[in-house]
């Protein structure tokens, strides 16, 4: 069954670069984030999976990432380099999003990195059981060094839909970041970038989630997450927390 599925996804993938579409679009909002871009952008000229498209959005950044932006695009075709005014980042990853060609859509943080496996394991996951999402584990990352993987080892609830098993919305996190999403799934049901000043990932997540024919999980911490001088938005309540009341209702 998998060679023949494995078989199937290897003609898909010849077919798609004859077409010269990609499988996986990756947004990369970027504002201010030289010190870390260079790092993150390796880690996702590095996939294994090689048909990939990487859209780094500079969203008004002042200290030169936006040069680093388009050098990477002169060094490697697969990256296009969008230049615009500051407007936060649900707007940055909108125009990925809108400017995205590929089969499925996802974001990696300017600051963070993903693994060299990371799209392959799941886009062969989302091929192997037609799915609209696909998530992995991810890996929370201290800058003392101190490293967890998260969400992991609960891969039996997943490879159906919210209604089939409701747990689901229970045991998962709303990060965009460590998942991808079929993107005529995404225009089907107009899921769109909603512009928050936090949950804005969490609004688009259960919103997938919901209307998502089947959402599936690779059992491995792909992404790293890497927290700031041990800052969250989990970590201290502000005012800002009075977005979920829009984003909920």
């Amino acid at each position: 069954m998998y060679n023949i599925i494995d078989c199937g996804n290897k003609l898909l993938i010849k077919i798609l670069k004859i077409m010269n579409k990609p499988l996986v679009s990756i947004t990369v909002p970027v504002y201010n984030a030289k010190k870390f871009l260079e790092h993150t952008l390796e880690s996702l000229a590095n996939q294994t999976l090689t048909n990939i498209e990487i859209l780094l959005v500079d969203d008004g950044s002042t200290d030169g990432s936006g040069v680093i932006c388009d050098r990477m695009a002169q060094l490697d075709s697969r990256f296009k380099v969008f230049h615009k005014e500051n407007g936060g980042s649900a707007s940055a990853r909108q125009v990925g999003l809108d400017n995205s060609s590929g089969l499925y859509y996802t974001v990696c943080d300017s600051d963070d990195w993903v693994e060299s496996e990371m799209y392959e394991e799941l886009y062969n996951k989302a091929v192997l059981e037609d799915s609209d999402v696909v998530l992995s584990g991810y890996y929370m990352e201290e800058e003392n060094g101190r490293t967890s993987s998260q969400q992991l080892d609960d891969e039996n609830y997943y490879g159906c839909s919210l209604k089939e098993n409701p747990e689901i919305l229970k045991i998962t996190n709303p990060f965009i970041t460590s998942k991808i999403f079929r993107k005529s799934f995404l225009e089907k049901n107009n899921i769109i970038m909603e512009k928050y000043r936090i949950f804005e990932d969490l609004l688009f997540c259960y919103k997938s989630y919901l209307l998502a024919n089947k959402i599936s999980k690779v059992n491995l911490p792909l992404y790293h997450y890497i927290r700031r001088d041990n800052v969250s938005v989990t970590g201290s309540f502000t005012e800002k927390f009075y977005d979920i009341i829009p984003v909920m209702t």
